[in-house]
C-alpha cells in the first residue's frame, strides 16, 4: 500500500547517508555524511527544485557525520558529528542556504556524536549522543545543551535539563504548539562500532517531551517499536517519525504520527526499510533522500503528497 502512495524523485549523486539535510522554496541541500560508516565526506549537494537537477555547493569545512543539525532561519547549523579518524568533534558550522556559504559558530562545550538538534522559538538545542569511552567505544550520554542564535556566533553554549537516560541516534523534533520538543527512540549504552561494520546494539521506544518554558522532561507514549538511526519531521499535523534499524540493525520502514496530545498513530510504510535518511518537508510534500538500505543499489528518491500520507 505504501509504495501506492510514494512516487520517485531525482535520485542523489551518489549513495550519501547520515547526512544534514534543509529545504528552502526553491532547493534542497544536503551536506556531509558518508558514503560507508565512519568515511564522513565533505560533498554539498543543491537540487533545483524548479529543474530537479543536483549540482555541487561548497563543501562542509570540516567532514563529519552523525551531526546534530538546527534550521536557523536562512541556516543550515550542523553541531558535533564524528571526524574521518573516528573521533567525536564538537565543531559548529553553518551553512547559509541561499547564498551557499559557511561560516564558523562557537563550538559545543563537549565533543559528541549522534545527538539531535531542535529549535524551539528563539532557542536550539542539542541532546544525547554518542561519546568516546575509555573502553575504545562509544558510550550513549545524557546531555542537552541550550544557544540561540546570537550565543551559537559569538558566546558559548549553556547547559539545559539533562535527558532522562542516556541515548543516542534518536529522533529529536518540536511538537506543533511552540513549547515542548520530543526526543523519541535511540541507541543505549556502550556502542561496539568497527570503521566497516556496525554491530547489534540495545535501542529503545521511550518517548520524553522537554518542557522549555518550565525546563522538565515528562515521559510520553512509547513509539510503537524500539529503533535508532530514523528520522523525525515536525509538520503542522504532529510529528512525523518513519524508518531506522532495531537492535540487531535490522532495517525498518514502519512509520508513525505523534500527534500534540502525545498519542501515536500508524502511517503507510516506506516502501523500503532505511536508515540514517533524510526527511524534508518541500511545499505540500515530504520527501524521502538517500540513506542506508538491504539493497545493494543507493535508496531511491522518494516523495509523497503529506495530505494523503497523514491522513487519518
Amino acid at each position: 500500500m505504501g509504495g501506492e502512495l510514494f512516487r520517485p524523485g531525482p535520485p542523489l549523486p551518489q549513495r550519501r547517508s547520515d547526512f544534514a539535510v534543509a529545504s528552502t522554496e526553491s532547493s534542497i541541500v544536503i551536506t556531509g555524511g558518508c558514503t560507508v560508516p565512519r568515511q564522513p565526506v565533505r560533498e554539498t549537494w543543491v537540487l533545483d527544485l524548479s529543474t530537479e537537477k543536483w549540482r555541487e555547493g561548497p563543501p562542509i569545512p570540516l567532514p563529519r557525520e552523525g551531526v546534530a543539525e538546527v534550521r536557523d532561519g536562512d541556516w543550515l547549523v550542523t553541531a558535533g558529528g564524528y571526524l574521518p579518524t573516528s573521533d567525536t568533534s564538537p565543531t559548529v558550522e553553518a551553512l547559509h542556504l541561499r547564498e551557499l556559504k559557511w561560516e564558523a559558530r562557537a563550538p559545543l562545550p563537549r565533543p559528541t556524536a549522534w545527538a539531535r538538534g531542535a529549535r524551539c522559538g528563539n532557542a536550539f538545542h542539542v541532546a544525547g549522543g554518542f561519546r568516546i569511552d575509555p573502553r575504545s567505544a562509544d558510550a550513549a550520554i545524557n546531555d542537552h545543551m541550550q544557544g540561540s542564535s546570537e550565543q551559537a556566533r559569538t558566546g558559548a553554549w549553556g547547559e539545559a535539563s539533562p535527558l532522562p537516560m542516556g541515548v543516542a541516534d534518536g529522533a529529536f523534533a518540536p511538537l506543533p504548539g511552540g513549547e515542548k520538543l520530543v526526543w523519541t527512540g535511540g541507541a543505549l549504552g556502550v556502542g561496539a562500532w568497527k570503521r566497516e561494520h556496525l554491530f547489534s546494539q540495545p535501542v529503545t521506544s521511550a518517548t520524553f517531551a522537554y518542557d522549555t518554558f518550565h525546563q522538565t522532561w515528562q515521559r510520553l507514549q512509547e513509539l510503537p517499536g524500539a529503533r535508532r538511526a530514523h528520522r523525525a519531521l515536525p509538520v503542522k499535523e504532529g510529528l512525523v517519525v518513519a524508518g531506522g534499524v532495531d537492535s540487531e540493525t535490522a532495517p525498518l520502514s514502519t512509520a508513525y504520527l505523534l500527534a500534540p496530545d502525545g498519542i501515536w498513530s500508524e502511517l503507510e510504510p516506506l516502501p523500503q526499510a532505511r536508515y540514517h535518511f533524510g526527511l524534508v518537508e518541500v511545499g505540500d510534500e515530504i520527501w524521502v533522500l538517500g540513506g542506508n538500505y538491504t539493497e545493494r543499489e543507493p535508496p531511491p528518491t522518494l516523495r509523497v503528497a503529506k495530505r494523503d500520507w497523514l491522513r487519518a
